[in-house]
Parts: C-alpha cells; sequence; structure tokens
C-alpha cells in the first residue's frame, strides 16, 4: 500500500487548517495517509496551537518555520519532509482553504496513477459558487506575454489600482486572473487532459516525480506564477502532466491573504509586488529554457 502525505501550508486562518484537514479524517477511507502542516511563521502564534492541538495525532506533523517562506518555500518544507521522513509515494500540496469530501479521493488517484504513469495531477477544484478551476490554462504563458506583462506592467497596476478605489472592479479572486491575463480557452471540466497548466490550489505529485525532485516547486518565487514555472519545468524534463475529474476538491479561495491584507489598494499594491517579482524568474527561466 502506498504511503501518502497531504502538504497543507498555513498562515494564521487557523479555523480553515482545522477544517481541511478535519475533511481529510471525516472522508478519507484509506488507512496510510499522513498530513503535513506546515507554519509559515504566523504572527498570531496559530502554528503553535496546531502543533499543541494535534500533538497526540500520529497523523498530522506540524512543522513550524523561523520565517515566512512565501507558498513555493513554504510547500517545499512539507515536501521534503513527506519524502525524506514520513517516505511518502505520493505527496498531495492543497491550499488549507480547500475540503476533501471524496471517500476514495486517495484510492482514486492511485488507480489513475497506475493506469496513467503521470508525473503531476490536478483533480477537479470546485469554488463554493460552483465553477471549476482546472484545467487552470490549456497554455503556460509564453516569453511574449510575460515580457508584455512586464513592460507594460506600471501602466497595468496603476489603472488597476485607480478602478479599484473607484470600486469599479471587484476584489480576488477575479482581479487577480485579469491582471495576469488568465483568459482560460473553452474546456470541458468533464474530459481528461494531458500537459495542460494546474491550478495551485491542490497538486499532486506521483512516485515518478518524488523519486527524481528534491521540491516540488521552483523555490524562488514567494507567491504567484508557481503554477507556469512548474509547468515549463516539467515540460522540459519531459514529464507528464494530467487533469482529471476522476474526483475533486473543494475550493473556498483566498483565507489566508484575507487575513493580513484588509483593503482593495493594498491588497493590490501587495499583489502587484510579487507578481512582478514572479514574472522577472518566469522570465529568465523562459529565456535559459528557449
Amino acid at each position: 500500500m502506498y504511503k501518502f502525505s497531504f502538504v497543507i501550508l498555513h498562515y494564521q486562518a487557523i479555523d480553515e487548517t482545522k477544517e481541511c484537514v478535519n475533511s481529510i479524517f471525516k472522508n478519507v477511507e484509506y488507512q496510510n495517509y499522513s498530513i503535513v502542516i506546515v507554519d509559515n511563521c504566523s504572527p498570531n502564534n496559530s502554528g503553535q496551537e496546531l502543533m499543541n492541538y494535534y500533538r497526540n495525532n500520529e497523523k498530522v506533523t506540524v512543522l513550524l518555520n523561523s520565517e515566512n517562506n512565501g507558498f513555493a518555500k513554504g510547500n517545499n518544507i512539507g515536501y521534503q519532509y513527506a519524502k525524506d521522513y514520513l517516505g511518502a509515494k505520493f505527496i498531495a500540496c492543497i491550499n488549507n482553504d480547500t475540503l476533501i469530501e471524496d471517500a476514495e479521493f486517495i484510492t482514486k488517484v492511485i488507480k489513475l496513477y497506475e493506469n496513467e504513469k503521470f508525473h503531476l495531477m490536478g483533480p477537479d477544484i470546485i469554488t463554493l459558487d460552483g465553477k471549476h478551476q482546472n484545467p487552470y490554462r490549456m497554455n503556460a504563458l509564453s516569453l511574449v506575454e510575460v515580457n508584455h506583462f512586464l513592460s507594460n506592467f506600471n501602466k497595468i497596476k496603476n489603472t488597476t489600482i485607480i478602478k479599484a478605489y473607484l470600486r469599479k472592479i471587484p476584489l480576488l479572486p477575479k482581479l487577480v486572473r485579469m491582471v495576469k491575463g488568465n483568459k482560460n480557452q473553452q474546456t470541458n471540466y468533464l474530459r481528461q487532459y494531458q500537459d495542460i497548466v494546474l491550478h495551485g490550489a491542490a497538486i499532486i505529485f506521483s512516485p515518478l516525480y518524488i523519486e527524481k525532485e528534491t521540491y516540488a516547486f521552483y523555490p524562488k518565487t514567494f507567491m504567484y506564477a508557481e503554477e507556469d514555472i512548474l509547468y515549463h519545468l516539467c515540460k522540459k524534463k519531459g514529464y507528464k502532466i494530467l487533469y482529471s475529474p476522476v474526483t475533486s476538491i473543494l475550493h473556498k479561495e483566498d483565507a489566508s491573504t484575507d487575513l493580513v491584507i484588509k483593503t482593495n489598494v493594498a491588497k493590490l499594491n501587495f499583489i502587484f509586488k510579487h507578481l512582478r517579482d514572479s514574472y522577472l524568474i518566469l522570465k529568465d527561466l523562459l529565456e535559459k529554457i528557449h
């Protein structure tokens, strides 16, 4: 029986993290699994609270980071722990604002792997209002698109902030999708797709990936563009990326970020700073690949 590990990145939103973990306990019937919670140095001491709360639960490990490492590095710490110390053969990096309601979630993933031999896989991700977030994008951002965003960065940022200030544009997640140019092509979430960009809220890494890779996500970004970077790196190495609706996960969205950032303008400044940093990293990678 394969060892399966869930990695859950935590930052302040303790109720959401507990609800995510409890959804696994309540619904998943597969026995050989573990949960690794990575606290990204939450200033509200919720990481220590989680450690105390799950202290006597042998399925849960809570890791406390000494600083906020962001999305990629934070997840990588959990990935490396699950791989090196727990001996996990499958590692699912899932957001703490997700819920698993499928009792056969793990069983279905393993069966799919045995049939398809994928390196990484994304399930159907369903929002509270019934939208389907996978496939995240049929094609990853190209070097031309990245350069276009960077060359127009100040114009895009200033225009967006002004419109948000005037309350003409709703807040995230719609705003982030607009800023990033994430206009997904028409897809049928009931179909299986190969070699597409997966949504970062739930990505499952298989034995084929884990045995070769020391980290899940490219570690130089803090937040944003992780999905595109992962896609390009996997394509370069010939890894098989799969979306399959064989199972699903519920995504509530934005819990941790909303706790930190209170206003539209503050949130947009935060988003744009890290978008630009990540796009510069993606630009550098694409130039090296091509």
